[in-house]
This record gives structure tokens, C-alpha cells and sequence, in this order.
């Protein structure tokens, strides 16, 4: 059972901020509640019991509001970002401070729903990640969500959208579960280790390079078959192009096991790592 949440708070809601000028979006009260209220009386009846609020904009206030609140089941944790870090951002910046499953929330919905049968999907599906997905009222200017048959996403379609195509009216409910790695894979763990420490990651790192790839293999396919989670990560550049990981990939393919590209700057260097292309190429150098 999942017994933490993330509230996202950071945000400066720029439309909203022109009705409300001193009040984060969270505070915004409907009916005479804060939003923030709302939530958090939710989580609490979900049987939550341990909650982490980041904040940014006008944090001051989100923290005055959480030291009055009164619940004898929610731990409440507000946590002030430096500079705004984005979702991603604010919870690699604390990974530290996370259970292995927890819900991310954002600061600015109204929510009633049963977040244990979420949980339940979530791992019916052995997810890494799950999002909680609605039809809304205006699908023509929302960024849209595409899924198979079992619920599995297979693309966003974000606004606008392409012509003459039919699009579900599904949007993202701003409701996640996600599960942190189990391991880490890396060329060179002395440079790796750098870039973890920096964000206070202390998941296991394990080196994978051309020398140890095919020896690594099996190891990783038998974690994978017991629903462990395995990241690849380069110290520079996509992983698998002209880095080591192509045999995992190819092997990971056969065996039909999920693979999740996070995207950089070029979506398709990050799709093109996971196809099981042949990485028998030149690299002949940068263009001027």
C-alpha cells in the first residue's frame, strides 16, 4: 500500500495570478476551502499518512497555512525550491526523501477518487509509472493521451493537434504513481557516481561497458523478469548511441519486456535508442 504523496505547489499560475494576485494557486479557495484543504482531507480519508508539499512561489503562505492545519494521521512536509525545478526536477532534487511508490499530485486540482484501486491497476499492470487519465469538456485545446487495449500509453498528442485525425478524449488527470529504480546502469561509475551524489540518488550503480555487456545479460534479464526496475544513463550523449547498452536492448526486445526512452532534446535520438537498430555506424564528427 502506497502511504506517500507529492504535492506539486511551486508554480506561479500565471493566468490565475491576474484574479489572484497574492495567493498561490493552491490556496485558491472554492467554497471557502483552500484547494490545499481539499487535498489534503482526501489523502487523509485514502489512508495516506506521510505528505510532501514543494514549493516556490509564495511559499511563505503555503507554510503558514500547513503550520495551522490540524490532522492527527498526515505527516506534512513542505519543501522550498531554490529556483523552480519542474516536476522531474523537484523530485530527482529529493529523491532521498521518497518511498519507493508514492502518488504525485498537483497543487491545483479538486480531487475525490479511490486512489487504492489506482494502486490496484498500477500493479496489475506491474507499471512503473501510471497516470490517472479523464475526459474533459474541451479535448480540442488539452493535450490528449492515446492508449492501447490494456491501458499501456502509446503517445500524447500535444496541442495543437494534427488535423483530419481522431483523437481520444483522454487528459492527463494530473494524478501519477511512480516507482523508483532498483538499479542503475552506467559505463563509467566514477563519472555517474558525480552526477547521482549531486542529486542525492543513492540507488546502486553498476558499471555496464563493451567489455562486461554480454556478461551482464543475464543477470539483468532475470532482475527484469522479477518486475525490478533497471536505468541506463550515459555520462555524456544518449545511452546506446555509440554507447554500450545496444546488446541489452536487442535482448530486452526479444524477451518482449517494457522499455521507456526519457526524451532530451531530439525525440527521435531517444527513440531511435530503444529500436535495436544495428550499431554498426561511422561517427564522423560534429557538423560546423
Amino acid at each position: 500500500m502506497i502511504k506517500q504523496a507529492v504535492i506539486l505547489a511551486g508554480g506561479k499560475g500565471e493566468r490565475i495570478s491576474k484574479v489572484y494576485k497574492n495567493t498561490p494557486k493552491s490556496l485558491i479557495k472554492i467554497f471557502g476551502k483552500p484547494i490545499l484543504q481539499y487535498q489534503l482531507e482526501t489523502l487523509e480519508k485514502e489512508n495516506i499518512s506521510n505528505v510532501i508539499i514543494f514549493t516556490h512561489h509564495l511559499s511563505e503562505k503555503i507554510e503558514n497555512f500547513i503550520s495551522k492545519y490540524s490532522s492527527k494521521k498526515l505527516n506534512i512536509k513542505c519543501i522550498k525550491e531554490k529556483s523552480p525545478l519542474g516536476t522531474a526536477g523537484s523530485l530527482l532534487e529529493n529523491l532521498e526523501k521518497l518511498d519507493d511508490d508514492f502518488y504525485v499530485i498537483y497543487g491545483d486540482i479538486i480531487f475525490d477518487i479511490d486512489l487504492k484501486k489506482f494502486h490496484k491497476f498500477h500493479n496489475s499492470k506491474d507499471s512503473d509509472a501510471s497516470l490517472l487519465l479523464h475526459p474533459n469538456d474541451h479535448p480540442k485545446d488539452s493535450d490528449l493521451v492515446e492508449i492501447d487495449d490494456e491501458g499501456k500509453i502509446i503517445k500524447f498528442h500535444k496541442y495543437p493537434h494534427q488535423e483530419n485525425i481522431f483523437l481520444p478524449n483522454l487528459v492527463n488527470a494530473a494524478i501519477y504513481i511512480l516507482k523508483k529504480s532498483d538499479l542503475i546502469l552506467s559505463e563509467d561509475t566514477r563519472v555517474s557516481s558525480k552526477l547521482l551524489s549531486r542529486f542525492n540518488i543513492n540507488t546502486k550503480l553498476l558499471s555496464n561497458h563493451k567489455f562486461n555487456e554480454k556478461k551482464n545479460t543475464k543477470n539483468i534479464l532475470n532482475l527484469l523478469k522479477e518486475n525490478k526496475i533497471i536505468s541506463i544513463i550515459s555520462d555524456a550523449g544518449t545511452p546506446i548511441i555509440s554507447d554500450p547498452g545496444g546488446i541489452l536492448i536487442n535482448e530486452w526486445i526479444k524477451n518482449k519486456l517494457d522499455i521507456f526512452p526519457v526524451p532530451g532534446s531530439s525525440a527521435v535520438t531517444a527513440a531511435v535508442s530503444i529500436s535495436g537498430f544495428s550499431n554498426n555506424f561511422f561517427f564522423c564528427g560534429f557538423l560546423p
